[in-house]
C-alpha cells in the first residue's frame, strides 16, 4: 500500500532531497503575474509545524503574510475545513493513534471535541453545503472518516456531533470525503483490496457508487469537489511523483475519462517534473486552487525542490502560480479557503 491509512494527519513521503515530512499522515523566479493577488480574496486556514508542533494558522488569501495562530499548541492539529458561512473551522486534532474531529470558531474559541476519542482515529472532516431556506427536512452535516468499525469508513454527523450515520461499509479503507455542492453525493478515496487508492463517488440518494479512477499500481487520493460542481481535484502519482489532477464530474464516456494535470509542466527533456503537490483546496468562487508543495519556483529548473513544503495558489486553468508561504524552517499543509476575511485568534487554554 503506497499510502498508509493508520491515522488522519498526513505525512507526505519525503523526496530524494529530504522534503516534507514531519506531519504524521499516519493515514496520511516565483511566478507572480501582474495584479494576481488582487483577484484573490478571503482567508486561508492551514496547518504548519513552524512552532515545532502542527498548529492551525490564518492568512489573507491575497497576501503572503500569516495573520497568526488559531490553535494554542496544546495538541497537534491539522486538516482544517471551513463551515459554509465561514465562521467556524472543523479540524483533526490529538496525537498519533488517537485523533478526533474538533470544531471551533474562526478565532479558535469555543473548542468542541465532536468525536471524543473512544473509537481510534477520526479525521478528514468537511461540512456539507448549507440547507436551502425552503428545505423542511434538511440537516447540515459534517462528513468524516473513522476506523471505529476496524476499517476506515465514511460517516456523517450534525454540527453538535449527533445523529451519527455510517455512509460507507466497504472492505478496505474509505477516507477523506468531499461533498458535492448540492449535498447529494460524496467523493472519497477508497482502497478495494488492490493495495492502492482510487477516487469514488457515492450518490447518497440512490446508493450507487461510481469509480472515477483506476489505480493500476498507483494512488489517487484526497479529492476536492469544486464549489461550482463541475470538477474534482485529486492527487495522483501517475507521473512518478504526487501531482494534482483535475477531472470532470461527468461519466461520459466513462467516469474520470476527462482529466488533466493542474500544472502541466515538464523538464528540458519533456518529462514530467518530480516535484510533489498535496492538499488541493478550491477558492469559494472556483477560480483559484491552494495547495502544498516542495516546489522551488525561484529556480529556472522545474525539477529543483525545496527542503520543506509551502503553500501555493494557482488559477483553475493552471496559470498564475504564486507562492504564499516562505517558512524555511517549517512545513505548511492542508489549506482551506473561506470567502470571509478574518482576524487571527488564540484558543483559550
Amino acid at each position: 500500500m503506497q499510502l498508509n491509512p493508520a491515522g488522519p494527519i498526513r505525512n507526505p513521503r519525503t523526496s530524494s532531497r529530504g522534503g516534507g515530512g514531519a506531519l504524521a499522515l499516519a493515514i496520511l523566479g516565483v511566478v507572480l503575474l501582474a495584479n494576481s493577488s488582487s483577484a484573490r480574496s478571503g482567508t486561508i486556514v492551514y496547518a504548519s509545524d513552524l512552532s515545532g508542533i502542527f498548529q492551525l494558522y490564518l492568512m489573507d488569501a491575497g497576501d503572503t503574510e500569516p495573520l497568526g495562530p488559531v490553535t494554542d499548541g496544546s495538541f497537534e492539529t491539522g486538516e482544517p475545513e471551513w463551515s459554509p458561512d465561514g465562521t467556524r473551522i472543523v479540524f483533526t486534532g490529538g496525537e498519533y493513534g488517537s485523533y478526533d474531529v474538533y470544531l471551533a470558531n474562526a478565532d479558535g474559541s469555543d473548542l468542541i471535541n465532536l468525536t471524543d476519542g473512544a473509537y481510534g482515529n477520526d479525521g478528514g472532516a468537511v461540512f456539507s453545503s448549507p440547507c436551502p431556506t425552503t428545505a423542511a427536512n434538511c440537516l447540515e452535516r459534517i462528513a468524516f472518516h473513522s476506523q471505529r468499525d476496524g476499517d476506515y469508513n465514511i460517516y456523517a454527523m450534525t454540527e453538535s456531533g449527533g445523529a451519527l450515520t455510517q455512509i460507507t461499509s466497504n472492505p478496505g479503507d474509505d477516507l477523506y470525503p468531499t461533498w458535492s455542492p448540492d449535498g447529494t453525493k460524496i467523493a472519497f478515496m477508497g482502497e478495494r483490496g488492490t493495495g492502492y487508492f482510487d477516487i469514488y463517488v457515492l450518490d447518497l440518494e440512490t446508493g450507487k457508487e461510481s469509480r472515477y479512477t483506476t489505480s493500476d499500481y498507483k494512488d489517487e487520493a484526497w479529492p476536492a469537489w469544486s464549489p461550482d460542481g463541475r470538477t474534482i481535484l485529486y492527487v495522483s502519482n501517475e507521473t512518478g511523483s504526487f501531482r494534482i489532477w483535475v477531472m470532470e464530474i461527468g461519466c461520459t464516456p466513462e467516469c474520470g475519462a476527462h482529466k488533466r494535470l493542474l500544472i502541466p509542466d515538464k523538464d528540458a527533456n519533456g518529462d514530467p517534473v518530480i516535484v510533489t503537490e498535496y492538499d488541493p483546496a478550491w477558492s469559494p468562487d472556483s477560480q483559484w486552487i491552494a495547495f502544498s508543495s516542495n516546489r522551488d519556483p525561484s529556480s529556472p529548473e522545474p525539477n529543483v525542490i525545496q527542503s520543506d513544503y509551502d503553500l501555493f495558489v494557482v488559477r483553475a486553468d493552471g496559470t498564475g502560480l504564486t507562492q504564499l508561504t516562505f517558512d524555511d524552517s517549517g512545513n505548511d499543509f492542508t489549506p482551506a479557503w473561506a470567502a470571509k476575511e478574518h482576524a487571527a485568534g488564540q484558543v483559550a487554554p
